[in-house]
């Protein structure tokens, strides 16, 4: 994967005095003022004003969302109905567009498969890609359009992104022709660099197309009211009715902007890949534009020596302390990479738009995305600004948090790739290590919900499962999750608040408790999304009550049948040891699919499931994950559905603290590949904090 660390924000700061922000302390000194001068005027009326005052200050101005929390005391729907109006330009065959006081070209990028290509390949994408930024001069968005930009959600998931690159001046006094000659002057310098870095550029001329494409731009996947009209062939109009919240616009659809406001992010395009494989109608939105001083260089030096003297005051609060010395240290990165690569600092705003059909589902797709993103390393939220765009401007949107970013950078996050693979669904493990293209998995679109992970100690079996385990509860492919870990090498500091720890009696007692009989409903006690049972010494012992633990494992999947739940199994050998258990846990896989429930069991070795009864478990797996083991003979490849398959040995698989990433052989007994798990950063530090 690439490695291209994304700079923390340096424009996310507020000056501070011993860790008071100066704005906040000098709105505290007006309103104390004002309470004097009241003094002057009426006793009474400065011991009212004082408290009310502070209490206004501190509830308000010091919360970082005091504009929301205002409006929640006045929460009220925003009526518009707006006409968008766009003309095309017909000049020496190219078709320019202009709306406002904005005249753009808009071409569409014809991508190639970046994460198709070795990685050597990629650092060249990505440098020809830099290059072409250095040449940016003008306001440029770039959009990755989710399916097909003309229709209304849902949209066709099979349809890969588009990628469309606008590039926007000024007119000005100078007209439209001169501004036209100036805007075709600077895109076809773009083009050429582009094309270089593999991703040529074609320009659009078809007006109708255009017309999708820009009501798109303004935020709608498909207009409401009057349809647009075509005006002497020249114009047209679009008359949109839409009512806005405070987080989401409602038009046919339902429509809200998270914004990404800072990152600790270094692994390039991965994050689109993880984006696709949530299937959540979505449109990623770069906004690019020149740094407003001339000489980038004194100006990066400006904020270097500003950040080094709050970092120099700043001891004695190690939070503040730690992100200023981030700061200086990425301003630093980034001087040295204008010095001496020639990079150019630009302005950005990274917008993704995500699209229900109602606000409960765009809620819960906006959450899920929030969570994805972070797992990530990105910070993002919900754009309350967006209450301020008017359609009728229609120029590049640069109200939301800008974010001051090196061309490098901004090159291996650009959403310019297609999607790499024939089914977008389930999450992202990782990528075919012969072709390079993402390979994903939802156990619950399968014939069979489970699957089977083996591989000797050490070998990055259960660092997979927890990655698997947590990108399918973030990203909303399974509801619920339960873990046997006799290990002890689980934690709920890796899946959140709703997570409980218990023994195998706890959890059987309180299972019982919440179901008390296979007829009756599930009992008021509270329940968790995530239970992880670790069972003590004396219980591993005895085969009386692991069968226990089974039965109540029983018992909650037939009553959660409208959950997706996830059983993973750690060391499962331990109950494959006593036939009953064996055959209970057989009988679970055979009949998971009736209940909604997918189980990953989890072992060392592959002896455990050659046996009649344990072969049922791997027969009824629908994948197989096979991580570096020495003990896979002829006998094995038949039930591990290997046979047939021209593989590399299962005992060279790389994984393990000694490698930067792990290997294993996944299989559904027509499919058997090499597979690469990779992870962010984040879900890195988070994996490797919880154990």
């Amino acid at each position: 994967m690439i490695r291209h660390r994304l700079p923390v924000n340096v424009y996310q700061y507020k000056a501070t005095i011993s860790g008071f922000p100066i704005r906040d302390l000098l709105v505290l000194l007006i309103i104390v003022c004002l309470s004097l001068l009241a003094a002057n005027i009426s006793i009474v009326i400065s011991v009212v004003l004082m408290p009310i005052s502070l209490l206004t200050f501190f509830v308000f101005i010091r919360s970082k969302n005091s504009g929301l929390r205002l409006k929640r005391f006045f929460p009220r729907e925003i009526k518009r109905e707006e006409k968008l109006e766009a003309a095309f330009h017909m000049m020496n065959g190219h078709c320019f567009v202009g709306a406002g006081n904005h005249l753009s070209i808009i071409f569409r990028v014809t991508s190639i498969e970046l994460l198709a290509m070795r990685e050597w390949r990629q650092e060249d994408i990505i440098s020809g890609l830099t290059e072409a930024l250095n040449q940016v001069k003008k306001n440029v968005e770039i959009i990755s359009l989710h399916g097909d930009y003309g229709e209304a959600p849902p949209f066709n998931f099979k349809t890969p992104f588009q990628t469309f690159l606008r590039i926007t001046v000024d007119i000005g006094n100078i007209g439209v022709v001169n501004a036209a000659e100036e805007l075709l002057s600077s895109a076809m310098e773009l083009l050429q660099h582009f094309k270089n870095a593999g991703l040529p550029l074609v320009e659009l001329n078809s007006r109708e197309e255009l017309r999708k494409i820009l009501i798109r731009f303004a935020g709608f996947s498909k207009a409401t009211g009057d349809n647009g009209h075509m005006a002497g062939d020249q114009r047209f109009s679009l008359k949109a009715v839409f009512m806005q919240f405070l987080t989401f616009t409602k038009t046919n659809e339902y429509v809200s902007d998270i914004v990404v406001r800072n990152a600790s992010y270094s692994s390039g395009p991965f994050y689109q890949t993880i984006l696709e494989s949530m299937n959540i109608p979505m449109d990623i939105i770069l906004s690019l534009r020149e740094v407003g001083s001339r000489n980038q260089l004194q100006y990066i030096n400006r904020l270097l020596a500003e950040r080094r003297t709050e970092y120099r005051f700043s001891r004695g609060m190690p939070r503040e302390t730690e992100y200023l010395k981030q700061q200086v240290s990425d301003l630093e990165r980034m001087r040295e990479k204008v010095e001496k690569n020639g990079d150019r600092l630009l302005d950005l705003t990274f917008t993704i738009r995500v699209y229900a059909e109602h606000p409960a589902v765009l809620n819960s797709r906006v959450l899920r995305i929030e969570n994805s993103l972070g797992m990530m390393g990105f910070w993002a939220s919900k754009d309350a600004k967006k209450i301020l765009r008017k359609l009728r401007e229609f120029s590049l949107n640069m109200a939301k948090p800008r974010y001051l970013m090196d061309t490098g950078s901004i090159a291996s996050i650009l959403p310019v790739f297609r999607r790499d693979d024939s089914n977008p669904d389930g999450i992202l493990l990782g990528f075919d290590d012969l072709s390079e293209k993402a390979v994903r998995y939802d156990p619950f679109s399968q014939d069979s919900y489970n699957s089977l992970v083996i591989g000797e100690t050490g070998s990055g079996k259960s660092y997979f499962t927890k990655m698997f385990l947590m990108r399918s509860l973030r990203s909303g492919v399974t509801d619920k999750a339960i873990i046997f870990d006799p290990l002890n090498e689980y934690s709920c500091k890796l899946f959140g608040k709703s997570c409980q720890e218990y023994n195998i009696g706890s959890y059987s007692r309180r299972t019982i408790s919440e179901y008390p009989s296979e007829a009756e409903k599930p009992g008021n006690a509270q329940e968790f999304n995530i239970k992880i049972i670790k069972p003590s010494d004396e219980e591993l012992e005895n085969d009386e009550i692991l069968e226990d633990m089974l039965s109540a494992l029983n018992r909650e999947m037939s009553h959660c049948k409208s959950r997706k739940t996830l059983i993973a199994i750690d060391e499962c050998h331990i109950l494959l040891r006593n036939l009953k258990n064996a055959k209970t846990l057989g009988a679970m896989v055979r009949h998971s699919r009736h209940y909604n429930t997918s189980i990953m069991n989890i072992s060392q070795n592959t002896d455990d499931f050659l046996s009649r009864v344990s072969a049922t478990i791997a027969y009824n797996s629908n994948r197989i994950f096979i991580f570096r083991t020495r003990n896979i003979s002829e006998s094995h490849k038949k039930v591990l559905k290997i046979d047939g398959f021209d593989i590399p040995r299962p005992e060279n698989l790389a994984g393990g603290k000694s490698h930067q990433y792990s290997e294993c052989i996944v299989s559904d007994g027509t499919y058997c590949r090499t597979l690469r798990v990779v992870t962010s950063d984040e879900e890195d530090s988070a994996i490797k904090e919880s154990a």
